[in-house]
């Protein structure tokens, strides 16, 4: 009571009157539970607080990273022995902080490329989940080079999930034109698409890559397969291309 301990319920306690009192019940596995009392003089006043029962869990589904202009529905959760609650706005504190992240309902919208952290609170639990918003459009500069040291440099303009991108090869000297679509999954990134090289023996071939985020940077390993050679008697002669990408985004 106020601040002290006055030991176990049930109990009596004389109150000083002309003061509002502060009672808080504690058991362990429940929530604490707090009332306030203003005492009568000469008058027995019978006090029952209520304790609700903790759950096990309290879990946050939530994408890790989502584009600008992207909504997802909040889904929590509070799990119990033999219940399971889903938690909204009206039974639990969900808070939405920085500025990447707006908060309407029981959803959030991706207003912004940066960070922002979801907190969850029920029964005294609390749950977090920072998420990263991804800008729809980028342009991203790469240098990179193959096995045997032929150096390139290219320029890319990516949306969600399309790109294309011009590029020079220092060695042996070829302009490249490429294009495909990308699928972007946590701090992953795979693309799947064509190449076109200006003034080849083989111009023509396909190509996977895949990369990692890292902020604005993004290291990344190409595998490229001119396509002239598809099925051919001697096999599949795949050009290995790893390099590293700036991603400006806007």
């Amino acid at each position: 009571m106020d601040g002290k301990e006055i030991g176990e319920s049930p109990t009596f306690v004389e109150l000083e009157v002309g003061k509002v009192h502060k009672i808080t019940a504690e058991k362990e596995g429940y929530t604490p539970s707090t009332v306030f009392v203003n005492p009568v003089k000469d008058k027995t006043v019978f006090v029952n607080i209520k304790l609700s029962l903790k759950p096990e869990e309290v879990s946050i589904s939530l994408p890790s990273n989502m584009f600008v202009g992207e909504r997802a529905g909040i889904s929590a959760k509070a799990v119990y022995s033999n219940k399971v609650v889903n938690l909204t706005q009206n039974n639990s504190k969900i808070e939405v902080h920085g500025d990447a992240i707006k908060l309407q309902g029981d959803e959030i919208i991706a207003v912004k490329p940066g960070k922002s952290l979801i907190r969850v609170e029920y029964h005294g639990i609390i749950k977090k989940k920072i998420i990263t918003v991804l800008p729809t459009n980028s342009i991203s500069i790469s240098v990179g080079s193959t096995m045997m040291g032929e150096f390139g440099i290219s320029t890319t303009y990516n949306t969600k999930l399309f790109f294309v991108s011009a590029g020079y090869y220092i060695t042996p000297s070829l302009i490249s034109v490429e294009g495909g679509v990308k699928l972007s999954l946590w701090i992953l990134e795979t693309k799947l698409g064509a190449s076109y090289f200006v003034g080849a023996a083989n111009p023509f071939g396909i190509f996977t890559e895949m990369g990692i985020k890292l902020a604005m940077v993004e290291p990344y390993v190409k595998i490229i397969v001119p396509v002239g050679f598809i099925g051919a008697v001697d096999g599949i002669p795949a050009i290995l291309y790893g390099g590293v990408s700036l991603n400006i985004g806007f």
